[in-house]
């Protein structure tokens, strides 16, 4: 997946979901990005549209590519 293209917030919370190897609830990923709540929904909704994460049940957030 070619990161560079998107937008600084958008590489940080793919990066941070890389490390993590699986889901995460949209609280930690708050607080492990350092964004706010509602920016942090309205990037992942952006980055679910470019089939880059993927939503969960839960508010839970993986990677596309991960199961």
């Amino acid at each position: 997946m070619d990161v560079s293209q998107l937008e600084p917030d958008e590489q940080t919370i793919v990066r941070i979901l890389s490390e993590k190897k699986g889901a995460m609830m949209i609280d930690e990923l708050s607080i492990k990005t350092m964004l706010p709540p509602s920016l942090l929904a309205s990037l992942l909704l952006g980055l679910e549209f470019k089939n880059i994460v993927k939503s969960l049940p839960g508010k839970m957030f993986s990677l596309a590519g991960l199961k």
